[in-house]
């Protein structure tokens, strides 16, 4: 009762934000508020992190508005209804389906929202909206027929940056490799002449001064000479890596470069060989050979950028960006157009790099033979109804041989800074408001103050010291290990917990699941899609249970447990990996220990992309 009263008991042209720990009953508070201002006469939006839970709400608070005559709608379902929708006095729904109204209906000319007037916004999970998800936008977009002309262009890009395969070295910097090809032809490719002492006009020159040198065997360069391509690998199969990498140290003798040369090992990581004795001259370039067998070789691009501008310029002489030329191979219509795909085809290439680097299951799913984005990284939902611009969404389609959508091109957006601050009214809740550093950046931009509640109850969840592993099996081991020991019942208690174990993304949930049904129990819950997983069949966890999730049950997720379990220990959590920052990992810890009730919680994390999460971690408190 206090805390909702606290929460709209901020000054006079000022919102409020307040924080309260998870399962202290956040949904009813903003019931509660959201009643209170729709009884004086304003038109609330309520505001959440995904549409799962706006659904929910709207509909398990139904009722309660209802005793009070309030009308509730939600805009998540409202193909046809959008009208009957935003003529509610409360109105449930995210973000994206708030601002996407108002363009629609301010933009676009068409009558969606009613006119509703930006009384008062209520929002849940507040540092997730205003923080995590502060800078990002709401795009309109509309298909253009004409763009169905360049679908050849990025066909071109898609087969140019498919041709580059990345490839980690065994310090974490990351290579791209091209095509394989002999060590002579690789090196002579790259040289000037003006600049060399090698006067090279042919590739095989260098073979001639590898035999003179005693590298390779005499008239080796004769046979390469007759031979077919398919024929060169059988001629140098005895050409291995040793023998390339002396021959590029002697060619350094000769040639204003520093040669580095690398082999792949088991764990499909390179290694860099034995480094030659260097010139001191600090001016030379860099270049970078990966080494395989039969006198192959990878040119190795360690800077991204210069290789995406590389390709960009090698695509752009095959297509006719200027007026007056013809000998194209792809010819553009329209000055217009060429100016379009002058300006984007940088973009569209490094999209190209990011649709390689993007993993199903990930990233994103193949859903009816669509690829439909997947936000693994905050609230785990699958977003139907989004879809990535500038080409990123036609190459995961390429990716996987599906069918092209149609490209579209951005005609409106706002920021969710700028949906915010058209409310007179702004109030919101969370368990995490952040650090002291994010409460004035809240403050500066929506003109905010700040309320603290303290539990009603106290709680009672005992946070174990986390664990980092040295490798996948230590890792795997550890889960199960702990998964089993938690589900046994021991001397100190009558049952085993449950466990709700929270993976970072789609694939690595599923190989949990699987690992722990065949090594633990088969008692196994797999949450990782909102609207068809056993998770929705299930009224209470039972003791010896496990739910393994993603971070759709890290964030507004209420986990019922049976007696049994809260009198044994209450429900222990286990997160499987490093969050992005510290609200992150609070907000899964605050998954158990609700209402009081006893529970635990732990990091169990695993090495791989530790560093570089490590890197883009915010500290915010703890």
């Amino acid at each position: 009762m206090v805390s909702w009263v606290l929460l709209l008991l901020a000054e006079e042209h000022k919102g409020r934000l307040i924080e309260i720990a998870t399962g202290e009953g956040k949904s009813c508070i903003i019931a509660m508020a959201a009643a209170m201002l729709a009884i004086l006469g304003n038109s609330v939006d309520i505001v959440t992190s995904s549409p799962l839970l706006a659904k929910r709400d709207s509909e398990n608070w139904k009722g309660f508005y209802t005793l009070l005559n309030l009308s509730v709608g939600q805009n998540i379902d409202k193909i046809g209804e959008r009208l009957e929708c935003y003529r509610a006095d409360i109105v449930y729904g995210t973000v994206g389906t708030f601002a996407a109204d108002i363009l629609w209906h301010e933009f676009e000319q068409r009558e969606v929202n009613n006119f509703r007037a930006f009384d008062a916004v209520i929002v849940d999970e507040v540092d997730f909206m205003l923080l995590d998800h502060g800078v990002q936008f709401t795009y309109l977009n509309d298909k253009i027929p004409g763009l169905r002309h360049l679908e050849p262009v990025l066909a071109m890009v898609w087969s140019y940056v498919s041709q580059y395969k990345p490839v980690e070295s065994n310090t974490g910097d990351v290579f791209f490799t091209g095509n394989p090809k002999p060590f002579h032809q690789a090196l002579a490719e790259l040289l000037n002449p003006t600049e060399s002492k090698l006067n090279v006009i042919d590739p095989l020159q260098l073979v001639c001064m590898a035999e003179q040198e005693g590298l390779l065997r005499k008239r080796l360069h004769a046979d390469l000479l007759e031979s077919t391509p398919d024929q060169v690998q059988l001629l140098l199969e005895d050409v291995g890596a040793d023998k390339m990498k002396t021959f590029f140290d002697l060619a350094m003798k000769y040639i204003p470069y520093v040669i580095r040369t690398y082999v792949l090992q088991e764990d499909g990581k390179i290694v860099p060989t034995m480094e030659a004795e260097l010139s001191s001259d600090e001016k030379c370039e860099e270049i970078s050979f990966l080494l395989t067998t039969n006198g192959m070789c990878f040119l190795l691009h360690g800077d991204k950028t210069s290789l995406e501008e590389m390709i960009t310029e090698s695509i752009g002489e095959h297509l006719q960006l200027e007026e007056g030329t013809c000998d194209s191979k792809i010819i553009i219509q329209g000055r217009q157009l060429r100016q379009f795909v002058k300006d984007r085809l940088p973009v569209w290439v490094a999209n190209a790099f990011a649709a390689m680097k993007m993993t199903e299951g990930r990233h994103y799913l193949i859903k009816e033979g669509e690829a439909v984005p997947v936000d693994y990284s905050s609230t785990g939902m699958i977003e139907l109804n989004k879809r990535w611009g500038d080409g990123l969404q036609q190459f995961v389609e390429m990716k996987h041989r599906l069918p092209l959508s149609q490209m579209s091109l951005v005609t409106n957006f706002m920021s969710n800074i700028f949906f915010f601050r058209r409310y007179s009214g702004l109030y919101g809740v969370s368990g995490t408001l952040g650090s002291e550093e994010d409460r004035r950046f809240l403050q500066r931009q929506f003109n905010v103050d700040f309320c603290f509640v303290p539990t009603h109850r106290r709680q009672k969840v005992y946070e174990e010291e986390g664990v980092i592993c040295a490798n996948e099996t230590t890792w795997q081991e550890e889960i199960c290990a702990k998964v089993k020991f938690e589900i046994e019942p021991k001397e100190w208690r009558t049952h085993g917990r449950a466990v709700l174990v929270i993976c970072e993304d789609i694939n690595t949930a599923t190989k949990v699941g699987n690992m722990i049904r065949d090594n633990v129990t088969e008692n196994v819950i797999l949450y990782t899609h909102s609207d068809n997983d056993e998770i929705l069949n299930i009224q209470e966890l039972k003791p010896g249970f496990i739910i393994v999730a993603t971070n759709l049950a890290g964030r507004g997720t209420d986990i019922v447990t049976a007696q049994e379990v809260d009198e044994n220990g209450g429900l222990c959590v286990l997160v499987t990996f490093l969050p992005m920052n510290t609200r992150i990992e609070r907000q899964a810890f605050g998954r158990t220990g609700r209402k009081g009730k006893p529970g635990s919680a732990q990091l169990i994390i695993h090495p791989r992309g530790l560093l570089e999460d490590a890197k883009q971690t915010k500290i915010s408190g703890g």
